[in-house]
């Protein structure tokens, strides 16, 4: 996916959600009271992301993360300049995003919102409260079912 012209898609299947973002670099991090957030690019599109608690891995190594923390967020600044290589969401609600350098990141649903998804384009993706399926937005959307 990515490139000039590429037509970008949340693609639903039995399992759950493939998003859009595979391709895309991350250029910018950030800490709100709200969470950790990754602002993902190229040279056609963007889209940022926004997540309360995660779990930060590579291999066998895990920390917790609460991303509204400065210093638990600082964990996962080596992101930057990593390139997103897949990101999905579970019929249980969990996102995964999986980076090029085998980092990954999993936000599980919780009593309130753990993650947002703005962009590509209009597209629109949040976790409700309690883990149940991801309310999802935007004209870029196709059944695989």
């Amino acid at each position: 996916m990515g490139g000039a012209g590429a037509l970008r898609v949340v693609v639903e299947t039995a399992e759950g959600w493939a998003l859009p973002l595979a391709g895309l670099e991350v250029t910018r991090c950030f800490v709100e009271s709200a969470g950790f957030g990754l602002l993902v690019l190229d040279a056609d599109t963007s889209a940022t992301i926004h997540v309360g608690d995660f779990v930060l891995s590579r291999g066998a190594e895990m920390v917790g993360i609460d991303g509204s923390s400065p210093d638990g967020a600082a964990r996962a600044l080596h992101l930057l300049g990593k390139q997103v290589k897949e990101a999905t969401i579970d019929r249980n609600g969990v996102l995964d995003l999986r980076f090029s350098d085998g980092w990954a990141i999993r936000a599980t649903p919780g009593d309130y919102e753990n993650f947002e998804i703005e962009g590509p384009g209009d597209l629109m993706v949040v976790s409700p409260a309690g883990g149940t399926e991801p309310a999802i937005w935007g004209t870029a959307y196709e059944r695989r079912i």
